[in-house]
């Protein structure tokens, strides 16, 4: 007897989206497949981000900070092949929430790519010209969650 590969259950995001993590990827029918390991992420976002598709976001309640990973394996799992691409704070709204987007919410996530000047010791008021990628999340209402910086350089695949 044949073992097929599992079907996935999680419902797939359009681009410039984010969600609630389920965690539950598998149909949990089939006892013999063993998901790979995952860490845990309240969160998860489709957005083509440089050479990657989308990541995920780790919420600090208590704190009301952010971290954003890349899924930089490309594997659809939160795990630790992930780069943490930037981290924040959430808005003043939003401060104290337990939960940033309702259970079946979908929110927007918008990326910009912003340029800025580094000055180095005077000498040229644009010495060297930097890019940044701007992340925003904003709930289904359009208000803006938070906002990230992220860092360009882990975004292109090594």
């Amino acid at each position: 007897m044949s073992v097929s590969r599992p079907q996935t259950t999680q419902r797939t995001m359009a681009k410039g989206t984010w969600r609630q993590h389920s965690g539950v990827t598998f149909s949990q029918d089939l006892f013999d497949f063993k998901p790979p390991k995952q860490r845990r992420s309240n969160y998860s976002f489709d957005l083509e981000l440089g050479d990657h598709d989308g990541g995920f976001i780790r919420y600090n309640a208590k704190r009301s900070k952010l971290k954003v990973f890349i899924d930089s394996d490309d594997s659809g799992y939160f795990n630790k092949g992930d780069k943490l691409i930037g981290k924040g704070k959430v808005t003043a709204g939003f401060k104290g929430e337990s939960e940033l987007l309702e259970h079946d919410e979908v929110g927007i996530v918008k990326s910009d790519s912003v340029n800025y000047c580094h000055e180095l010791g005077g000498i040229d008021p644009c010495f060297a010209p930097m890019y940044r990628t701007e992340l925003e999340f904003m709930n289904a209402n359009g208000e803006l969650v938070a906002q990230i910086n992220a860092n360009p350089l882990f975004l292109f695949s090594d």
